[in-house]
């Protein structure tokens, strides 16, 4: 399994990482993790959503 290290992280979003860790019962390499997983989780999700428009075309073209 891979480590990471981040460097120059700020004081505050530390701060702020610690105390949802704390708050959600993981250590802070736990709720980092967790927080990454979840952003590339759901922008995988956007991606593969179709817009409004893309949609209506779709719906154009096997209508017509």
């Amino acid at each position: 399994m891979a480590n990471l290290q981040i460097k120059g992280i700020d004081d505050n979003l530390y701060a702020q990482i610690k105390a949802l860790a704390a708050s959600e019962n993981r250590s802070i390499s736990q709720q980092v993790l967790f927080l990454v997983k979840n952003y590339l989780l759901k922008r995988h999700q956007l991606q593969n959503t179709k817009t409004p428009a893309q949609v209506l075309l779709e719906l154009s073209a096997a209508n017509g």
